[in-house]
């Protein structure tokens, strides 16, 4: 999961002032969801704004939960597993390179975006008998990648507020 967390401590407290502090944790944990709901927000708005294709499917699967530990609070932004199995270009994205840590170079490619998803298409399939391309074929060229950082902007957004909340909460 892309997440950042929140703890609060309750130390040695009596019976009365336990039951007051878990109300202090279900407040942080309803105003850590609100964060993490911004947060996502700002990773969406961040792709449209600076990715150059469509990323529809992978602003949609960037969805804001929060669940408590004992005293900590977990936010998380996405689940790691889902975006690998359904948009493997996240980490590609966001990172510009590939999970064994080799740069992303694009290759040249023939095909056509669906759903904010890009269909590949065989070149001998792209192309009709004059070597034009077909109708709503479209032809990405290779050149430089340059990454979209939309997650270091929702992480640092999260971590900056989360942690305002946890000093005004503990005052």
């Amino acid at each position: 999961m892309i997440s950042a967390t929140v703890s609060y401590d309750l130390g040695k407290l009596d019976g009365r002032m336990k039951a007051k502090n878990e109300a202090i944790l279900e407040k942080m944990r309803e105003q850590s969801l609100i964060i993490a709901e911004e947060a996502t927000n700002i990773m969406k708005t961040y792709l449209q704004t600076h990715s150059k294709h469509a990323t529809g499917e992978l602003a949609g699967l960037l969805q804001a939960k929060t669940y408590r530990r004992g005293q900590t609070i977990y936010v998380s932004l996405a689940n790691k597993s889902e975006l690998t199995s359904k948009v493997p270009y996240w980490y590609v994205l966001n990172y510009g390179v590939g999970k064994s840590g080799a740069k992303f170079l694009p290759v040249e490619n023939y095909g056509k975006w669906k759903n904010g998803k890009w269909i590949h298409i065989d070149k001998s399939e792209a192309l009709d008998g004059n070597g034009r391309m077909k109708k709503g074929v479209r032809y990405l060229k290779p050149r430089h990648f340059t990454p979209v950082h939309y997650i270091n902007a929702g992480i640092a957004y999260a971590k900056q507020k989360l942690s305002t909340l946890s000093r005004l909460m503990k005052k």
